[in-house]
């Protein structure tokens, strides 16, 4: 009688499980239900929490949610980027620097990390780690808009230029629609001055995008621009 309600009572306690577990699962898919999943069986509840918890400035809720989350599911890049910004609606900057470090590493393509970590690098004057994190959004397609209006303010520094058109310069194919691009939001000085630069460093652009450049630059007055990167 004993061994029946014991097994009753598992078959119940593994029915539960496999309950909260769909419904945690569809959590993610439908953030409403996400408080109806029982604590200790939140995980992409916990994901959908804090991402509300974050937007809604609830510092309490977003701290608790993603430290839950980050127990459950500690690889995702994206489950340490939501550490780092509810460590940051908390103001505890040490830690939402160290959640973006361990992210960097595991997310090339979540763009909240990259973008992250190119800023704080540009902001700290790491001009070639903010390069690298830029080039790589630029080569994967990762918030192309983003990469290309931090690459025009890395490439306002000499050194940022000089960092940036080492990766220019470097085998691939995502570098040639970078100057054209780039053409809409960088100053010409700069741009130019970084194409020169990775021309020198043995970049290799297609001369009929670099052509387009030019007649862009001479037909807004800047001819020196112009003369720097047309193909010779």
């Amino acid at each position: 009688m004993i061994g029946r309600a014991i097994w009753g009572t598992l078959l119940l306690a593994v029915a539960v499980a496999g309950t909260c577990g769909q419904l945690d699962r569809e959590a993610r898919r439908n953030p409403q239900i996400a408080s109806l999943v029982p604590v200790v069986m939140r995980g992409f509840a916990a994901q959908s929490l804090a991402v509300r918890a974050i937007a809604d400035k609830d510092a309490a809720t977003a701290n608790r949610e993603s430290l839950r989350l980050i127990r459950t599911r500690p690889l995702p890049a994206e489950n340490l980027s939501l550490l780092a910004a509810a460590a940051a609606l908390n103001d505890n900057e040490k830690r939402a620097i160290a959640a973006l470090e361990q992210a960097s590493t595991r997310g090339w393509r979540d763009p909240v990390v990259q973008i992250s970590v190119a800023q704080a690098a540009l902001a700290q004057g790491d001009y070639e780690a903010s390069a690298q994190r830029i080039a790589a959004m630029l080569a994967t397609g990762t918030a192309r808009e983003q990469a290309l209006a931090l690459f025009a303010t890395l490439i306002k520094e000499p050194a940022g230029r000089t960092a940036f058109a080492a990766h220019l310069a470097r085998a691939g194919r995502w570098q040639q629609d970078v100057p054209l691009a780039a053409s809409a939001v960088a100053a010409p000085d700069d741009l130019a001055e970084t194409i020169s630069l990775a021309k020198a460093g043995g970049a290799e652009f297609g001369c009929e995008g670099l052509g387009q450049l030019a007649q862009i630059y001479r037909s807004k007055g800047h001819e020196d621009s112009a003369m720097k990167v047309e193909c010779r």
